[in-house]
């Protein structure tokens, strides 16, 4: 029975490299470094309140106090450019560290907040990072640079 279950495993591990690109495993499962994502880019409060009302339910949407915390005095220096990170368990938490420009690409680091146990569920972090507003429109795409700490 251990035999027919470690070949099983096996047999998963193999079609995982052959189908993700035959080095599935030489790197860590979450090196995302370069890997652009979905992002908004808010420059006022009512951008962000009609965009929040018009997709409710997206996975943008964050709670109601994360909401509370952006007002119009933070919109008059700042814009807010929230993005998605895809985590392969619902127990990873993430934060955005720090973010820097380069050539209309924001490059935001992540700490990815790993217990030694998780769940095995796929699950998307909404984060967001504030930008001064004269670049706000200079992002033209978001890329995660990802790095695990074990908890």
């Amino acid at each position: 029975m251990k035999k027919i279950f470690l070949a099983a495993v096996i047999t998963v591990m193999c079609t995982c490299c052959f189908v993700f690109g035959g080095t599935g495993f030489a790197k860590s499962a979450r090196d995302l470094d370069g890997e652009t994502r979905p992002f908004e880019v808010f420059t006022c409060l009512d951008e962000m309140d009609a965009y929040r009302k018009s997709h409710e339910g997206d996975f943008f949407n964050l709670t109601q106090a994360q909401y509370a915390s952006y007002t119009d005095a933070f919109f008059q220096q700042n814009a807010l450019v929230m993005f998605l990170t895809q985590g392969m368990s619902g127990s990873i938490r993430c934060i955005a560290e720090d973010a820097r420009l380069e050539n209309s690409r924001l490059y935001v680091r992540v700490k990815e907040l790993s217990p030694p146990m998780h769940t095995m569920d796929l699950h998307y972090n909404t984060l967001a990072v504030a930008v001064p507003q004269e670049v706000a429109h200079s992002v033209k795409s978001v890329c995660v640079e990802a790095y695990r700490v074990e908890i």
